[in-house]
């Protein structure tokens, strides 16, 4: 596999858990939806941290947790 390929694989592997990590915080599952989160790369983890909602719920469940 070239390192274009490799690249656009993770990406998509990144985008699979980004929408996974939505949608359980949907159903209420915000610890589930938070160690699905820490598996991303931190650059990953950074860009949804910033995301209206998503970010604000994984924010408020890091304080409770931590």
């Amino acid at each position: 596999m070239n390192p274009y390929e490799k690249a656009k694989l993770e990406a998509l592997s990144q985008r699979r858990l980004e929408t996974e990590i939505a949608n359980l915080l949907g159903e209420g599952k915000t610890s589930e939806a938070y160690r699905v989160f820490e598996q991303l790369p931190l650059d990953s983890q950074l860009g949804i941290s910033m995301a209206p909602g998503i970010g604000d719920a994984l924010a408020t469940f890091e304080v409770g947790e931590f």
